[in-house]
This record gives structure tokens, sequence and C-alpha cells, in this order.
């Protein structure tokens, strides 16, 4: 909490600051906004929801929002690192590809939005789910996956090789070639069903506003394509 501790210091009042910053975007006519939530800052490695003072601030900016009819797109996942992140949150332990694919991820990114979804705001007694501002979900930043290059350029790391593995399985399982064009293949239906996964998430926690990706495409990396 380094920086809200310096910012504090400096006598930051974070509540007068969403209350005034809300005030100008309705001077200038502003009637939907985009929020990027900071899971790295109120979750664990399993995806538990943390209730600490950045999910109270959430608690007071959507009340806020409620009371002025503004309306956001929430994009629950940010994946973002912060001065104030976690050690041990889901998204600082994996790398944002894994998100879409890795086990491990997979279920603790399930149990963060059910978790999200079904916190009841302290300012308003309304689960998330149910508050009136929130127009839709974006279920992750910019989601990216590994590239074809990646996958087959012999790298060790751990993410790499579980995924070069599912990879072969697929190939196999389906009697398809190794080349791109099969890869991106194999990444358009992984990206689906994390993405299908996402939402049945957010349906079970009784979100019913649309919800989708922004965004895809193969993470570049230096030599690949």
């Amino acid at each position: 909490m380094l920086f809200r501790s310096n910012m504090q210091a400096r006598g930051a009042d974070f509540h007068k600051a969403i209350v005034e910053d809300l005030d100008m975007m309705q001077q200038m006519g502003i009637e939907v906004l985009r929020l990027h939530l900071f899971d790295t800052e109120m979750s664990d490695a399993q995806g538990n929801l943390i209730d600490n003072e950045h999910l109270e601030l959430l608690d007071f900016l959507i009340a806020e929002c409620n009371r002025r009819s503004l309306y956001f797109v929430m994009t629950t996942m940010a994946w973002w690192g912060s001065p104030s992140q976690r050690p041990d949150a889901f998204s600082v332990l994996h790398p944002k590809e894994a998100l879409l694919w890795g086990a491990e991820a997979k279920a603790a990114e399930k149990d963060y939005l059910n978790q999200l979804l079904t916190h009841v705001n302290r300012y308003t007694g309304n689960p998330y789910a149910k508050e009136p501002c929130i127009a839709c979900y974006e279920l992750l930043n910019e989601p990216t996956y590994y590239s074809y290059g990646q996958v087959t350029s012999g790298a060790e790391e751990r993410e790499i090789t579980e995924l070069r593995q599912l990879y072969a399985d697929w190939l196999e399982a389906n009697g398809l070639p190794d080349n791109a064009m099969t890869y991106d293949a194999f990444s358009c239906e992984f990206a689906a069903s994390w993405a299908n996964g996402n939402l049945r998430a957010l349906r079970e926690a009784w979100a019913r506003q649309p919800a989708g990706i922004a965004y895809l495409a193969a993470e570049k990396a230096d030599g690949f394509n």
C-alpha cells in the first residue's frame, strides 16, 4: 500500500477525488465510462476477493455513479501490476497469456468473478451484479496468447511448455498437421472456451448485462510472429 500511504501523507482524500472527478465528467457531458479493475490489488492466488481499501473505494465509486445516473463498462480484470498490488494475486502469479488456458489461472478467474459479482456494496446494499450503473462487462483487458513462433521455439518456460503439450494433444485429437494456420484455429478454440467459461461465471452470479472482449491477439516477441 506504499502508493496510497504516500498519497495520504500528502493529504490526498480519495473519496473527495472521486466526487470531484465525477463532477467534472458530468460537466463535460460524459454519460458512460470504461472502468478497469486492478484485480492485482484485491485478489489472492485462488481468486478470492479481498475486502480492502481498494474494494471500499470501488463500492463508493459505484454508489456515486448510481446517484448521478452515470454508467460504465466494467473491465473485470486489468491484469496490470500497480504499486499497491498483492504479491499473491493470481494475475501477478500468471502471465496474461496463461489466463486463457492455464487450469490454475482459469479456476482462480472464475472464483474471482463469482465473488466480485456477488459482493454486496457497503454503500448501496446491492450485489455488483445488480448495480444499475454497470452497463456491461469486459472479461479481460486486451487478452493475448502466445504466438505460433513462441510455442514452437523450444522455449522452456513452464507456461509455454504446458501450452505446447495442449496444442500437440489437440492436433492429435483432431488429426491435423502442425502449422501456423492450425495453431490459429487451436488458439481461437481455446480463447472461445475461456471466454464462454468466464461468461458462465458471470451468469452464475446472476449478472445479466452483456459481456465480451474488445481485443484478442498473439503477443509479439522478438523474432516471433
